[in-house]
């Protein structure tokens, strides 16, 4: 088969030229020339005799076409009218990438069973159904939310500013709660002060001794801070020593009794009591398990001490002893209790009355913001 544009053979079953890409047709062919065949009996100025297979081809010859054999082999220019094989081909790409594009979505939203569970829809759309499995960034979600952290009733930063505006030296501060709110201890809270109004070791030592007059020498010390009372608890517990020696083996290493109640010539003599906030508010929360906050009954309020409302309050207060002023209490707010010690030395009356008063407001409010 020729091409009719260039000129040039292709194969019969070729539908575009393959040197300049005109679509070729069955009927666009130019038949080659036929060879002549000689005969002998002819005269020499005549050409011999044609003959033809006149099943393929008509009774008439058809002569060659002269320009076949005139023709050059082609210069392929080109032709922007007639060769459309940029165009085919392009179209062709151009339907592959399509293709290939609706088989990517199809493929990405589980047409061909990939990713086939079902998936949320978005803000817009449906709600997921029910019965979908949750995704993991649900699950996630949730699980932050059921162990999203409470913030502490006690507070670090806003007791360390109370406490540290009057002395990180002079004041020794220590809370703890009993419904998981958190701890605090200032920094001086496991220092060494001295123990003035400090009855717990005694009646926690009394009840630990089942020593029938301890007990009931140390319940009315609880109650009116006798120390008389404590004096005679002490005795039946084996003397000031033995406290010490309760205080050490039950872990309050800060705790040491070393004068009766009352015995400010002892005291002058180097014979002091001392504890630490730390101490106390562990001794105080020992004191709860064994009810004995109910016997605490001393009220702070005379001594210009604010409690909020709804705050109630059990407390010890201690004085008279090296200029020290300290107060031991139990707090019951909203639900939860605070053993709460705040011990002093050089501070005076009135500057631990209004440094009580704000460590209460602070603990309220944290309570509140739980």
């Amino acid at each position: 088969m020729y091409c009719t544009h260039c000129g040039l053979p292709n194969d019969p079953d070729a539908r575009f030229c393959v040197s300049c890409g005109t679509p070729l047709e069955p009927d666009d062919q130019v038949p080659a020339q036929p060879e002549p065949v000689a005969d002998a009996d002819a005269p020499a100025m005549f050409p011999a005799a044609t003959q033809y297979n006149t099943q393929q081809i008509p009774a008439t010859p058809v002569a060659p076409a002269p320009h076949v054999a005139a023709y050059a082999p082609p210069v392929c220019r080109p032709n922007n009218s007639g060769n459309k094989t940029p165009i085919i081909i392009g179209a062709i790409a151009a339907v592959v990438a399509v293709a290939c594009l609706v088989a990517f979505i199809a493929f990405e939203s589980g047409a061909w069973g990939h990713n086939a569970s079902p998936q949320p829809q978005s803000p817009t759309g449906d709600a997921p159904s029910a019965t979908a499995s949750p995704t993991s960034s649900s699950k996630h979600s949730t699980s932050s939310k059921h162990h999203k952290t409470k913030p502490s009733a006690l507070d670090r930063a806003t007791l360390d500013s109370i406490v540290n505006g009057y002395s990180n030296t002079d004041v020794s501060v220590a809370a703890t709660t009993t419904t998981g709110a958190g701890q605090y201890t200032s920094q001086s809270g496991n220092d060494a002060f001295v123990a003035a109004g400090m009855y717990l070791p005694i009646y926690l030592a009394a009840s630990d001794s089942h020593n029938q007059d301890a007990i009931d020498s140390a319940n009315t010390m609880m109650s009116t801070m006798s120390n008389d009372d404590a004096n005679s608890a002490v005795n039946a517990l084996g003397g000031i020593s033995a406290v010490t020696d309760w205080a050490h083996s039950h872990g309050y290493n800060s705790t040491e009794f070393n004068r009766e109640f009352g015995d400010v010539q002892a005291s002058n003599n180097g014979y002091e009591n001392y504890t630490s906030s730390r101490d106390a508010t562990k001794m105080l929360s020992a004191v709860i398990a064994h009810g004995g906050q109910n016997l605490m009954s001393y009220d702070v309020t005379t001594d210009g001490v604010s409690i909020p409302a709804g705050m109630r309050v059990k407390a010890h207060r201690g004085m008279g002893i090296k200029d020290s002023y300290n107060y031991f209490m139990v707090i019951n707010d909203g639900g939860s209790t605070v053993s709460l010690a705040v011990m002093t030395q050089n501070q005076g009356k009135e500057q631990a009355a209004a440094l009580t008063s704000k460590l209460l407001i602070a603990i309220h409010r944290g309570l509140q913001a739980r």
